[in-house]
């Protein structure tokens, strides 16, 4: 196998705890949190995106970062910050690509996180799992394919597109979409499933043994 030079991380979920944005959005819509959240649960469960929350709680969409939500170092899980940290003392080129709105990229960079590449769909004009999104990530970088490795919580927005153009992708299961995902049938056609950000080292050990 070749060497790794990037690991590019999905932003909700695997790099950041969305809690207290979904708290915000909850506030916000007038309903308990735990409402909101059964409710983003039964659409993930129907393989819906979360968009279609706000239809079943019959309101318009609410974006968290125009309603006083604004992402702070607390929000990233700890395993997150410590193995980017890891990552960046191997040489690896790190980045955070992901679906979010407009603001989001100007709130990352603010964060001093050791990031080569931060990106968004409202900022590329392309969202996942779409395999544009994927093939500006290794342009950006100036890396091939197979010389990355995306960790992502979903698999059809972030594993299964990244393995599809030729990445290396590592599923987490944390968060909403973890869990269910991984009693998806299509969770066998993952060679790297992770619990904790910390394993992302092993993992890359592994593929460049050829394990």
């Amino acid at each position: 196998m070749g060497k790794v030079q990037a690991v590019v991380f999905d932003f909700g979920e695997t790099l950041v705890n969305e809690t207290r944005m979904w708290e915000t959005v909850a506030k916000v819509a007038g309903v308990p949190f735990f409402t909101l959240a059964g409710v983003l649960g039964g659409a993930i469960e129907r393989r819906m995106p979360h968009r279609a929350v706000f239809d079943e709680l019959g309101i318009a969409p609410i974006d968290p970062f125009q309603h006083g939500y604004t992402l702070e170092r607390r929000d990233f899980y700890p395993d997150g910050v410590a193995v980017m940290n890891v990552l960046q003392e191997r040489g690896l080129l790190l980045g955070i690509a992901g679906n979010q709105p407009s603001g989001v990229v100007e709130q990352l960079a603010g964060l001093d996180l050791p990031l080569d590449l931060i990106a968004s769909s409202s900022t590329l004009g392309i969202e996942k799992p779409d395999p544009r999104f994927f093939e500006e990530i290794v342009n950006r970088l100036h890396v091939a394919p197979n010389q990355v490795v995306y960790v992502g919580d979903r698999l059809d927005n972030d594993v299964l597109p990244a393995l599809s153009l030729g990445m290396h992708a590592v599923f987490i299961k944390r968060g909403p979409w973890g869990y269910i995902h991984s009693t998806w049938p299509q969770a066998h056609r993952v060679d790297h499933t992770i619990t904790t950000l910390a394993d992302v080292v092993s993992v890359i050990d592994r593929i460049e043994s050829g394990g």
